[in-house]
């Protein structure tokens, strides 16, 4: 053991009483050395006073280019204060939606449905594809005073390596007749009561598709991987309104226009 030294006059005795001295003050040379280690570490967290702006370049900055966005980092074993779903929380607590979990919508752009405030005069309805290989994107059709629009977004994102961030949004108004026919063929496939797709087990790789509508008071929100070949006829027709809209904004150009580096990897279909 290294003997203690007299240091400014204060001599440290063998005695019970001031060997409890002694351990106050190395507990307090350890506290202070531990509050030192720690303040070497980000000191930015997420603060519920930022400006929307400031959320956004967060986002940018821990999410968007990591290995899963911050969504399967608690799964993974890392600290869970720093998911997305913990940021947005904070940053949106009071939006009630049931994908809090999910960075890709951010990445997009797109809003969050609160699923305690569904508005009963919207008529819309969203595809969002998480490619396994290909660029993230959202379409979004949306009717309102007999007039219908359908939006593209597109970020940069690489597969479902991670989100990325939006690059890319085009918007077009669409015949009318189109959209009610989307939406009647949403009713007639009884959308609004679909539950996960059983016949379908997923798996490792392939494109997952979100697909959420609401009309007049309706809503639901589900979650199908790879409808083109994998689950029941509601799941392939689903996947059939989804390309449909594909391409009417013409999808692949934008894919193209987007992504001239990974031509060859492009796999979005006609």
């Amino acid at each position: 053991m290294i003997p203690l030294r007299e240091s400014s006059g204060l001599r440290l005795r063998s005695t019970n009483k001031n060997n409890t001295s002694v351990l106050y003050i190395m507990l307090g040379i350890m506290v202070v050395l531990g509050v030192s280690c720690h303040n070497d570490e980000p000191t930015v967290k997420p603060s519920s006073g930022w400006t929307e702006a400031q959320k956004r370049n967060y986002f940018v900055d821990s999410f968007a280019y990591t290995e899963g966005s911050g969504r399967w980092l608690e799964m993974l074993g890392g600290d869970s204060s720093k998911t997305f779903a913990t940021f947005f929380k904070r940053q949106y607590p009071n939006n009630h939606t049931a994908y809090y979990v999910d960075p890709l919508p951010y990445a997009l752009e797109e809003e969050y449905i609160d699923t305690t405030q569904i508005d009963a005069s919207r008529e819309w309805v969203r595809f969002i594809v998480f490619p396994f290989l290909d660029l993230p994107y959202s379409l979004v059709l949306e009717r309102n005073a007999g007039r219908s629009y359908l939006t593209a977004k597109l970020t940069d994102g690489r597969g479902r390596y991670c989100t990325g961030q939006l690059i890319l949004t085009s918007k077009h108004e669409l015949n009318d007749s189109l959209t009610k026919s989307i939406f009647n063929t949403l009713d007639s496939l009884d959308f609004w009561r679909l539950t996960p797709d059983t016949s379908c087990h997923g798996g490792l790789d392939g494109n997952v598709w979100q697909i959420e509508a609401m009309v007049k008071g309706r809503y639901n929100w589900v979650e199908r991987w790879e409808p083109d070949y994998c689950g029941n006829l509601v799941t392939r027709r689903l996947a059939e309104l989804g390309n449909e809209l594909s391409v009417q904004c013409d999808l692949r150009s934008l894919v193209q226009v987007c992504d001239k580096r990974r031509l060859w990897m492009t796999r979005i279909d006609k």
